[in-house]
């Protein structure tokens, strides 16, 4: 995943100013000559001078690298596939969860200019346990400055809970979730970044029961409504926990549908890097160009080349249209 902002570079250089000769703290000179004291003398044209070490070494002979390409193929189109239900509403769903079973002073609130988030650790009434600290909160239909509104929920923090049923909930990170409604469109953003677990009712079949880590951004995009609605998705980040030790990390991919005006409503934009459960980086250049660009003959087909070490080893092909495929919501 790139960074969003790039501090620029600065070479700073400092100059040492030679002495002054004339400065009083040198030594008065001698009245006599010095006497000579013989010293090596060094024969260019015959001695070696041993070169200093260049600071990259580089290998002739790389190491071997093997990479199943049907495999990485596989598991891109499961990431793909799953990249959707990998959101912030399960955390939302299981932290309120968890919370219901919180004290009359336990966990202990605190209030901030921001907000009001807990601080604590105890054992409430019901038998839940808390420790550590997070800080959520959520508004529905407020303004956006622009006449149109938005909902969302957010929390981030480090702490677990223990319900009295046993059940834990385990967060570390920062997750929000927004809908935004304007104009004729409507936005979703989610972001999940962090440990988020939850062995609750609200946790089963969703990623944080997986054992799913993200760093994970989704953000789609509607206009219109019903049959005549075209939608975009924006995926960056990534995740693992796919099929056996497969990763994926999106760069800023992008595929949205032709009625948006795009070049190529079925292939995604930019790299993807798919890691092999042996470490091993797969990079995947696709030609689709979500911001309507140029799109060479051809490459519009969903297949982008594949990389290794900087090296050609082949093409992996997905259907990515899934990320678009939804109703009214992504999620």
């Amino acid at each position: 995943m790139k960074s969003h902002w790039l501090l620029p570079l600065v070479a700073l250089a400092c100059t040492a100013e030679p002495p002054d000769d004339s400065s009083s703290s040198n030594p008065p000179a001698a009245t006599s000559p010095a006497p000579t004291v013989p010293g090596p003398v060094l024969d260019t044209g015959t001695s070696e001078v041993d070169e200093p070490a260049p600071y990259i070494v580089e290998e002739d002979d790389l190491p071997d690298v093997t990479v199943d390409l049907a495999e990485a193929e596989a598991a891109l189109q499961d990431a793909i596939d799953l990249a959707l239900t990998v959101h912030a509403l399960p955390v939302e769903s299981s932290y309120n969860a968890a919370m219901s079973t919180q004290g009359s002073q336990c966990p202990y609130y605190y209030t901030t200019a921001d907000g009001t988030y807990w601080f604590d650790n105890c054992t409430a009434e019901s038998g839940a346990e808390f420790n550590g600290y997070v800080f959520a909160y959520g508004e529905s239909g407020v303004s956006d400055g622009y006449g149109g509104t938005f909902d969302y929920w957010q929390a981030f923090g480090a702490a677990t809970v223990v319900d009295p049923s046993g059940h834990l909930l385990e967060m570390g990170g920062q997750a929000y979730h927004t809908t935004g409604y304007g104009f004729g469109f409507t936005t979703y953003t989610s972001v999940v970044q962090g440990t988020f677990a939850f062995d609750g009712p609200e946790g089963d079949g969703t990623w944080m029961g997986e054992g799913i880590d993200p760093d994970f951004i989704l953000y789609g995009y509607r206009a219109g409504e019903g049959d005549d609605a075209a939608r975009l998705m924006y995926v960056d980040g990534g995740f693992g926990g796919i099929g056996e030790g497969w990763a994926v990390a999106f760069d800023e991919n992008q595929i949205a549908e032709a009625e948006l005006g795009v070049a190529c409503p079925d292939e995604l934009s930019g790299t993807v890097g798919v890691r092999s459960p042996e470490g091993q980086w797969v990079d995947v250049i696709f030609q689709g160009d979500a911001a309507g660009g140029f799109v060479p003959p051809g490459g519009c087909d969903g297949c982008g080349d594949a990389f290794v070490q900087g090296e050609l080893v082949g093409t992996l092909c997905v259907d990515p249209t899934g990320l678009v495929g939804w109703g009214e919501s992504p999620w």
